[in-house]
């Protein structure tokens, strides 16, 4: 499977919200473990609404995305597999 820009960029912004949860995690050992398969896991990790908005607009600005590729970002790291919020 071939992964683009976009996707990238939303899996790095994993990497940093998942680093930064309660109780922290390593996102790439957790694909690797085969833990981002199991539904609902996202459950065990906690992180700030008021962050995972951080994480996605210092995305956004630091990859110089414009409307389209914002909103792609925001929505799928939203509906995607985020941290829950505390």
């Amino acid at each position: 499977m071939k992964i683009n820009k976009l996707e990238k960029i939303l899996i790095d912004c994993y990497r940093k919200a998942y680093s930064e949860s309660t109780p922290p995690a390593d996102f790439d050992k957790m694909m690797e473990s085969g833990e981002t398969r199991v539904d609902g896991f996202f459950m065990n990790y906690t992180l700030s609404d008021e962050r995972q908005n951080e994480i996605i607009a210092e995305a956004i600005k630091a990859n110089k995305l414009k409307d389209w590729d914002a909103r792609w970002l925001t929505r799928n790291y939203l509906l995607g597999c985020s941290p829950t919020s505390a």
